[in-house]
């Protein structure tokens, strides 16, 4: 995957790829029944605060093709 951050709007866009050429991708990590995407130095890199966990219900940017998560929408 290849992570967006949009510090205005406070959402994290996810965009799946297949080219492991790109800049900046991510692996995700498959389980059973989940995925886990690492991203400590991209939550470092944007301040972005992860000290207790959180959830969200990502949606589908269809113009842009990536998974959007907006960070002022938690479930905690």
């Amino acid at each position: 995957v290849i992570l967006y951050y949009d510090r205005e709007e406070e959402k994290i866009g996810i965009q799946l790829t297949n080219n492991s050429d790109e800049e900046g991708i991510i692996k995700l990590q498959k389980r059973p029944l989940s995925v886990t995407i690492f991203a400590k130095s991209f939550l470092d890199y944007y301040e972005i605060d992860y000290s207790k966990t959180k959830r969200y219900i990502p949606s589908w940017d269809e113009e842009n093709k990536m998974i959007i998560i907006n960070l002022k929408n938690s479930k905690e």
